[in-house]
């Protein structure tokens, strides 16, 4: 039976973090659900029967006949195509590019085609009525399925990303400003990144921040989001753990709060592990909006405390929970919270976990793997375990996210049209100031960036700020050549780039994990 063309666009649901600076598993914002738009089309071409003519409209026919037509120009698939099937159904995305799109067999068919370099007449011969055989090409070819000869679609790419890169020597893509208000912490959980950051990076370490310090990283934040028109800022306190230093809080928050008020509004969280707040603190909290991304690692103290325990060795479970039922109490509405595992305590996170949450009345949950630390969890289980727990989270009407959806997520955000990156950190969009003024676009990053206190060279070319986005820019890290989500990926987290060798044991189980989750994810759609 002949089924005509149709052309879908589909809006998938995933959940993921704020808009607030997302470099760690321990400074992810407040979650909230994210609507990602995925381009997939191209499902219900004309299906072809070679061994009858077809009839379509006004006489139109689609047959197999031999001959070609005179068209020097010769196309060809992109080699950065990848193909996933399900059922009758491909799954296709492009590796540099994107563009994740769902084709029917005929579809893939007829993309097949141009494996080898042939000629646009040589399929629009297959046609009577050359708009036909045009449509689901010029689709293609849109999408950068579809080649000249030639193309480089790399240096292609490449050279616009650059350009993009020299763009935000402007100021404009900063978006966020976190401020390290403690680097100390009265946890000692067993796979900081903050601590590992700052024990193991060459950091001027300096616990706390004072006050001057923060006025001056906020001056210089808010008014370059003036200069540049931002209608809002986005700010976090943390850490280590910043209440260590809740004076500070209060002092930078009044301090906005009688100077940028009438000028810009500004949007506060704080990444705290919540064994420091009483009344006075909550009321402030409530008062001020502030938001706040609860961190805890499992449903009981049995799976808590195996990784989440005070620097004197006992169990937070009860503190944590305590905190959580006096900021309800207050009316501090709590929507999501986070959970960090590694083999201690990555059993735990399943269904139980799920129920867990929706009693608390979480409307998401943010689950990531230690980003740093080499165990041997391995990655196809944990990618299974995942995709059980995201699938049974969304019967409940709860989101599941975390770090291995990213790639999956900016596969729908062109490179050409988006800054697409791992996180906020590599887009270069995030000032992260440490207690010494150090700006960093990491807080867990070794890279300095610049100063606080030496702020008029920052955005020079040339620079530091500068040199970052050009390194960490899409496609620049040689040894995610060939990735099948290398565009989209980056490499995955910075921290732990950094934080082990390039062809350290820890790398590879994140970036197989990165790619097995992409495939899960995407097959999910279909």
């Amino acid at each position: 039976m002949f089924h005509s063309r149709q052309v879908l666009a589909n809006v998938v649901q995933y959940h993921g973090v704020s808009p607030s600076i997302a470099t760690g598993a321990q400074s992810m914002g407040v979650l909230q659900e994210l609507w990602v738009h995925f381009i997939l089309a191209l499902a219900g071409w004309l299906q072809r029967r070679p061994d009858i003519s077809i009839h379509r409209g006004k006489g139109l026919t689609m047959r197999q006949r031999g001959g070609t037509l005179a068209d020097p120009k010769l196309l060809v698939r992109s080699p950065y195509l990848h193909t996933l099937q399900k059922g009758d159904q491909f799954l296709v995305w492009h590796s540099l590019f994107g563009n994740p799109t769902i084709l029917n067999e005929d579809a893939h068919a007829y993309l097949a085609r141009f494996s080898e370099p042939t000629a646009r007449a040589t399929v629009q011969n297959l046609y009577e009525g050359v708009a036909i055989a045009d449509q689901p090409l010029s689709t293609f070819r849109r999408l950068r399925f579809i080649n000249p000869l030639g193309f480089d679609e790399r240096a292609f790419l490449q050279e616009r990303i650059q350009r993009r890169s020299d763009q935000g020597l402007d100021g404009s893509f900063i978006d966020y400003l976190e401020l390290r208000a403690s680097e100390a912490c009265n946890f000692a959980c067993s796979y900081c990144i903050a601590q590992n950051a700052t024990r193991v990076h060459n950091r001027r370490y300096k616990k706390l921040m004072d006050l001057e310090t923060a006025k001056k990283a906020v001056d210089l934040y808010a008014q370059l989001l003036l200069r540049t028109g931002k209608k809002r800022a986005e700010m976090t306190f943390g850490g280590g753990e910043p209440t260590l230093n809740w004076p500070l809080i209060q002092q930078t928050i009044d301090y906005i709060d009688r100077t940028y008020s009438s000028q810009l509004p500004f949007l506060f969280y704080l990444n705290s592990n919540l064994s420091l707040l009483d009344r006075e603190r909550i009321a402030f909290i409530k008062a001020h909006r502030v938001r706040i991304s609860p961190s805890i690692d499992g449903p009981n103290a049995v799976a808590n405390d195996r990784t989440r325990k005070t620097s004197r060795g006992e169990g937070t479970f009860e503190t944590i929970m305590a905190s959580l039922q006096g900021l309800r109490r207050a009316g501090v509405r709590l929507r999501s919270c986070s959970v960090t595992t590694n083999q201690t305590n990555f059993a735990f996170v399943e269904r139980r976990f799920i129920d867990w949450a929706q009693r608390q009345g979480f409307r998401s949950v943010n689950v990531n793997i230690d980003v740093m630390n080499d165990d041997d969890l391995e990655p196809a289980w944990v990618a299974s375990r995942l995709m059980e727990v995201v699938r049974y989270a969304r019967e409940l009407q709860i989101g599941v996210s975390g770090f291995w959806r990213r790639p999956a997520e900016n596969l729908g955000s062109s490179l050409l049209r988006h800054r697409t990156g791992f996180c906020g950190a590599v887009r270069g969009d995030n000032l992260v100031v440490d207690p010494a003024g150090d700006i960093y676009s990491c807080g867990y990053s070794n890279q300095v960036i610049g100063s606080a206190h030496s702020f008029a060279s920052f955005f020079d070319v040339g620079g530091r700020y500068h040199r970052f986005l050009q390194r960490v820019a899409p496609l620049s890290q040689e040894y995610c050549r060939g990735c099948e989500i290398e565009g989209y990926c980056g490499g995955g987290c910075l921290a732990t780039q950094e934080f082990n060798e390039k062809d350290n044991r820890k790398v590879r189980q994140m970036c197989e994990l990165y790619r097995l989750m992409t495939r899960e994810l995407l097959l999910d759609l279909v």
